[in-house]
């Protein structure tokens, strides 16, 4: 059986930039936050849910020009699955944030 595989790099699709807690492993970084008192949502110098929203609505805008009548694969980092979810479910932000995305897990949309 062979199966026609499309390879598509997007940049909208990269992680977020996590700022001052960018580079350090998540247990040091929930430790620096609760020592300066700030949440994943507002991490200072970082990427916003809402900047990751519109590299999302981007991809989206992409997927609905050129990819109406496919099934897509979408292989991305966590805060970009919350995106989705925001996006394409109603999610808000600070419900999105406690969403866990395990490493491969799939979640599924719909356009």
């Amino acid at each position: 059986m062979n199966i026609m595989v499309n390879v598509i790099d997007r940049y909208d699709l990269i992680e977020r930039d996590f700022g001052i807690i960018g580079g350090i492993n998540q247990i040091e970084a929930q430790e620096r936050m609760d020592k300066k008192g700030f949440t994943w949502i507002n991490i200072p110098e970082s990427e916003k849910p809402e900047e990751i929203d519109s590299r999302i609505k981007r991809f989206l805008i992409f997927l609905g020009e050129n990819h109406t009548d496919s099934t897509v694969l979408v292989s991305t980092h966590a805060d970009v699955v919350k995106s989705f979810h925001r996006l394409l479910n109603g999610i808000t932000v600070e419900n999105s944030m406690i969403i866990e995305v395990k490493n491969s897990e799939p979640h599924y949309f719909s356009l």
